[in-house]
């Protein structure tokens, strides 16, 4: 993760309930979700993935596919950004 996500948290932070099983951030290009996201994910202690739809190296992977891998590593919090559509 990025060494320079902000450590000030917008309020909208602090009301996204990150206890639910999926969490969905939408909004605009450039407000914020991803550095939300990072924010979340320094956070919290569990073993967690992230992961960006937008790198090419995982463009043409499915999304259950990365779900399915993250659950066999015992992975409890996998966050994917950037998620524009997903071909079928």
């Amino acid at each position: 993760m990025s060494s320079k996500t902000p450590k000030y948290k917008r309020d909208i932070y602090y009301t996204i309930d990150f206890t639910q099983k999926c969490v969905g951030l939408k909004g605009a290009k450039g407000i914020g979700k991803t550095t939300i996201l990072h924010q979340y994910l320094n956070s919290i202690k569990e073993d967690k993935l992230y992961i960006s739809i937008d790198n090419p190296i995982i463009a043409d992977m499915n999304i259950l596919d990365i779900a399915q891998m993250a659950h066999k590593m015992d992975i409890k919090v996998l966050a994917i950004d950037e998620i524009h559509y997903q071909k079928i």
